[in-house]
């Protein structure tokens, strides 16, 4: 294997710094259990599990990088994958309801029974035909989605607003960069720009993840077991890298995409779900968090003047 001292070869193969990998090495010898054997370091193992993350290389192409027999590949490839798993203690934390960090408290407290967001980007699995109804995208007819009381998706244009799915008002400025220059007149106006800040913050975050690990882009010839365990492995350095690298170049790109990928599917009015129906209790919540909103920024508005 090539040598990866140099930064940019580093960040090119690995997807990180070389600051950032030998620290990952030493979490995982001491807290994930990973240990070196005759033949292999840790950091060549770790190197070869972060690269097939990255790249989503195939142990044909990894055997002439790594000059590693495909047995070998595949059985440290699992050996690192158990090992990233026993950490993600550390750094996959349950956020408790209605606590947020004093930076985030203004974008989420009117969303505080969010569980999530949902739109077009999604992480492709191989699936068995017999559970294929499960891992359906937003695209397909019968799409069966789980509804939680009193919780909700945060959700784009393209779902009905409906038990679960808290959409944006249609026919109404909506994308962040619409609002460059703007400020809201309206309830419905100032309710869209706060539901577009809370969800592309998921977004970029799912972005970042998927622009950083290429395994998470395309279908996996793993297992579906492995393959769910590779997605969690990805959310766990994800979470890990943004702590040491809290400034990362990869958002720029994240942002020009999704910017362009929002403004496209916002216009697809023939992708609209439709299998969630429209009660009227959902429409009410809608409109009565939307007004709260409003009630209270006209408020704020009037003390500053």
């Amino acid at each position: 294997m090539r040598s990866l001292a140099h930064e940019p070869t580093c960040i090119s193969q690995l997807r990180v710094n070389t600051k950032t990998f030998n620290k990952l090495c030493g979490i995982l010898h001491d807290e994930g259990g990973l240990v070196a054997t005759k033949n292999v370091t840790i950091e060549e193992i770790v190197a070869l599990f972060l690269h097939i993350l990255g790249h989503d290389q195939k142990n044909s192409n990894i055997k002439t990088t790594f000059v590693r027999s495909g047995e070998t590949i595949s059985r440290q490839f699992h050996t690192v994958l158990r090992a990233v798993l026993k950490i993600g203690k550390l750094f996959v934390k349950q956020q408790r309801d209605g606590i947020y960090l004093e930076k985030d408290a203004e974008r989420w407290k009117w969303f505080s029974n969010a569980i999530g967001a949902l739109d077009g980007m999604f992480v492709k699995l191989t699936v068995p035909a017999e559970v294929e109804s499960k891992y359906r995208n937003r695209k397909v007819s019968n799409l069966v989605m789980l509804q939680f009381l009193d919780k909700y998706y945060i959700v784009n244009a393209g779902y009905t607003n409906g038990p679960s799915f808290l959409a944006p008002y249609r026919a109404t400025r909506y994308h962040l960069n619409e609002w460059r220059g703007n400020i809201p007149t309206n309830y419905k106006e100032l309710y869209n720009l706060r539901h577009s800040s809370a969800r592309n913050a998921i977004e970029r975050t799912f972005g970042l993840l998927k622009k950083r690990w290429a395994i998470l882009r395309t279908a996996s010839f793993y297992d579906l077991k492995t393959q769910i365990r590779i997605i969690n492995a990805c959310c766990i350095l994800h979470n890990f890298v943004r702590g040491e690298i809290p400034e990362d170049p990869l958002l720029d790109e994240v942002d020009r995409e999704l910017e362009n990928r929002e403004i496209e599917d916002y216009a697809n009015n023939d992708e609209q779900i439709t299998t969630v129906r429209i009660i009227n209790e959902w429409t009410t919540f809608r409109d009565n968090l939307a007004m709260q909103m409003f009630e209270e920024y006209q408020a704020r508005r009037t003390q500053l003047i």
